[in-house]
């Protein structure tokens, strides 16, 4: 009970929600689509699901790290699909204009996934294309990985507690299954990101963090350092 409180605690002051904490930022550019507006009302820090980033780890023997929260960029389907030549759709923050799209089922034995891939004029080496997400919505992905929108910053305080678990899904292998202190000795080798927004989730329940899932790749966009060229 204590620990709860004490992380309810920190979630209350530490929490930055997005409209708040984008207030002074410049304006996102304006397309004929754009990604829905996240729904407020339905977001949950205390049992809710997010994509994640891990940081402040070097204070983990502290007894804390701040995990920011995000959700994946979601779009209408039918607005995608309506989409035609010269229309403008932004992805990513970036404003994209249509050449042309083709759908195409990308599905394995009888599973159906289909995906609507759009030519761009600006350059995109990775490609962008839509497919189904939610019930009723698309996301986006640039190449292997979805853009995300923030939405807070929690701090985490140690220890966890003992109902926690991380999944990791190594490529082509079978899935780990790690408790707290497994999952805790890895973040002495996180110095490159491996638990970030793209390739990362968490779950909270009654305002602990109880589940964190983890595969090797998507790492997201291309670090500055990679030639501009190359990505979208």
């Amino acid at each position: 009970m204590k620990k709860t409180l004490v992380f309810l605690l920190c979630l209350l002051l530490l929490i930055c929600p997005a409209a708040l904490c984008e207030s002074g930022a410049e304006s996102a550019p304006s397309a004929d689509v754009m990604p829905l507006p996240p729904d407020e009302n339905g977001i949950s820090l205390e049992n809710g699901h997010f994509d994640v980033r891990l940081e402040d780890l070097d204070h983990a023997d502290e007894g804390w790290f701040t995990m920011m929260l995000y959700r994946t960029d979601e779009y209408d389907p039918e607005q995608i699909k309506s989409l035609r030549a010269g229309d403008t759709v932004l992805v990513n923050g970036e404003v994209y204009t249509v050449v042309s799209m083709d759908s195409r089922d990308i599905g394995w034995f009888d599973e159906e996934l289909i995906v609507w891939e759009i030519e761009t004029e600006e350059e995109c080496w990775d490609g962008i294309h839509f497919q189904q997400y939610g019930k009723n919505t698309f996301a986006a992905y640039v190449g292997d990985w979805s853009p995300v929108t923030f939405v807070a910053a929690v701090k985490i305080t140690l220890p966890l507690d003992e109902s926690f678990e991380l999944v990791t899904y190594p490529g082509g292998e079978e899935p780990e299954y790690w408790n707290s202190e497994q999952f805790l000795a890895t973040l002495e080798e996180d110095d490159w990101g491996i638990y970030n927004e793209y390739n990362t989730s968490a779950s909270f329940k009654n305002g602990k963090l109880v589940h964190i899932s983890r595969s090797g790749y998507p790492h997201g966009p291309r670090s500055a350092d990679d030639d501009e060229d190359d990505d979208c």
